[in-house]
């Protein structure tokens, strides 16, 4: 076994993977509790990780759980979460399978390669790794989070920059009914997006990479609890392609109904369930088929606040906290608004408490200016002549006509 493992690695550099000539690779990802769990088979988690190669962009699009979609096999439409357990019962190992072959029917995407994993294999690989660094956003506490008796346990997080080890990584992913604007599942979805970044981080770091013991045990707990198509080579080349990603410009998106999004909220019976607003799954499916190119969605404002030249304004977005991604979040909500950016980067102080804008002198159209006050809450400033130091970052240029340097009140979507 071990030789056709190796015979198969030595083989794979000159194969393509499954997508790489179309451009993009979709991997689904699921997180189930498993056996011994109630509800072992439910996908507590579900994220489309897309890959572009040419442009070694990587987006992670979270899909809700209570979304109601068609299941095939005469179920009728249930919560997506349920099509891992159907595939169970339709056929035993064949559940991740079929939940892949349901995403795709819905979003109308291939799925090239689909990875179920259970909590045990979760807690384990983190623990492995020596944790995973997060930035919590705020303070927060969950007295109802399930434990494995059928009973509650109280669940607490501060804010700040993070170690948690594999336990708590999993309740910090998990929780569901948090306080402080966390007992959403879009805001859990928000925070599994920033484990999977985190582990990513120690995954593919030299204290991991050099270190054959501690590859062999993450090996061999996902071996043991994990489900999934990828082929030893296949995932050789996956590791390859994810070590020259620019993670620095990560599309985070979760699908939700939060501000007018593509869902609405609903009650099925007595079960809170997710419709899809337009009953046809056509927004959702232009949201995930176009996530690395949508400029498509411009409102009849941002249409009217080109410049004169009908040069549309350059952006250039800085994070100016410690939280993960924050930049490339919002340059993906103001793509979606159809504003397109410049680039991202972080910004020289990483402290700052409110989000600034500026617009430089020659910034002929003022409803412009306009716009990027009301869209992001925050007060727009003519760039200073000569401009500060602080202003200006490797990622960015002077010839910018606005730079959003995001503060710690930038912790929530654009205004509509």
């Amino acid at each position: 076994m071990l030789i056709k493992q190796v015979r198969s690695l030595i083989l794979s550099n000159d194969r393509d993977i499954n997508g790489q000539q179309e451009d993009r690779i979709n991997i689904l990802l699921f997180g189930i509790g498993g056996e011994g769990h109630d509800g072992a088979f439910l996908t507590d988690t579900i994220i489309l990780a897309s890959i572009k190669p040419s442009t070694k962009q990587l987006a992670l699009i979270s899909i809700p759980r209570d979304l109601i979609v068609p299941i095939p096999g005469g179920y009728g439409y249930r919560k997506i979460n349920s099509a891992d357990s159907y595939g169970e019962e339709i056929q035993k190992g064949h559940g991740a399978e079929f939940a892949a072959s349901v995403v795709e029917q819905v979003f109308a995407l291939p799925i090239h390669y689909y990875a179920r994993v259970d909590f045990k294999a979760f807690k384990e690989v983190i623990d492995r790794v020596g944790g995973v660094e997060v930035y919590i956003d705020r303070d927060f506490s969950d007295s109802l989070f399930p434990t494995d008796d059928y009973k509650y346990r109280t669940v607490s997080f501060k804010k700040g920059l993070q170690t948690l080890n594999g336990q708590d990584a999993l309740d910090f992913a998990r929780s569901r009914h948090g306080n402080n604007n966390e007992g959403s599942d879009f805001a859990r979805a928000r925070r599994q997006q920033k484990i999977l970044l985190a582990l990513k981080d120690k995954l593919l770091s030299v204290n991991t990479i050099f270190n054959p013991n501690k590859i062999s045990d993450i090996v061999g707990s996902l071996q043991r609890n994990i489900s999934t198509d990828i082929e030893w080579w296949e995932t050789a080349q996956l590791y390859k392609m994810a070590k020259n990603l620019d993670y620095e410009n990560v599309t985070m998106r979760v699908i939700s109904a939060e501000n007018n999004g593509p869902l609405v909220e609903s009650m099925l019976g007595d079960a809170f369930v997710l419709q899809a607003r337009d009953q046809n799954f056509g927004e959702l499916r232009r949201i995930v088929q176009n996530i690395f190119d949508d400029h498509s969605a411009q409102t009849e404002q941002l249409k009217n606040t080109t410049q004169p030249s009908d040069r549309k304004p350059t952006v250039f977005i800085q994070n100016g906290t410690w939280v993960l991604g924050l930049a490339g979040e919002y340059k993906s909500q103001l793509e979606r608004k159809g504003i397109v950016t410049g680039g991202v980067g972080n910004a020289i102080v990483r402290n700052r408490k409110q989000t600034a804008v500026y617009g430089s002198e020659t910034q002929a159209n003022k409803s412009i200016v306009e716009t990027f006050e009301k869209l992001l809450g925050a007060p727009v400033e003519r760039i200073p002549n000569p401009a500060p130091a602080e202003l200006f970052t490797d990622t960015t240029e002077s010839s910018a006509d606005i730079i959003i340097i995001l503060g710690a009140d930038s912790d929530h979507p654009l205004n509509p």
